[in-house]
């Protein structure tokens, strides 16, 4: 073998390790008037919380961020139940996790970056069947890095994740 510095691969989460269900849409419609009518108290009807979340996600990067300021809720107490919220039916895919169980450890250091949640992690991770193939210290989400920069717009997340990973 080579005397190779290891590498770092960063993989998304949603819909990257997991593909979105068909009805992915659905589902997430279904989840941001849940969401959005629980963090309104139930002050906002659903085709509000639908479309303001939408739009929301579109310009902000987070489906919860109008809701959450209009009714002075923390974005990590409101990502906690939007992301509660998504309930996704996924499948293993063995290929996948074949290929991660493939790598070299020497030489790449599998590693999730993802805009959403531990809640949402944890729940989706076993249901993929990654959970014990990218360990945990390998996993960062927005509830690590902060809600304050996504990772579309900021190099932070990205930087987070590689100090994180050299620990």
């Amino acid at each position: 073998m080579d005397n190779q510095d290891p590498i770092l691969l960063i993989c998304d989460f949603d819909g990257t390790l997991y593909p979105f269900p068909e009805n992915g849409m659905d589902k997430l419609e279904e989840c941001l008037a849940r969401a959005s009518h629980e963090i309104s108290n139930g002050a906002w009807e659903r085709d509000r919380c639908i479309k303001d979340g939408i739009d929301s996600y579109y310009t902000t990067g987070f489906s919860f961020l109008r809701v959450s300021t209009a009714f002075n809720m923390s974005m990590a107490e409101a990502s906690l139940i939007h992301h509660s919220n998504i309930i996704f039916d996924l499948e293993r895919d063995e290929d996948v996790i074949e290929a991660f169980r493939g790598l070299d450890r020497r030489l790449v250091h599998p590693m999730i970056l993802t805009q959403g949640s531990w809640c949402n992690m944890d729940r989706h991770m076993p249901k993929i069947g990654l959970e014990n193939v990218i360990p945990r210290n390998m996993r960062v989400t927005v509830d690590d890095h902060g809600y304050d920069r996504i990772k579309a717009n900021s190099e932070y997340p990205w930087i987070y994740a590689k100090l994180r990973a050299e620990f």
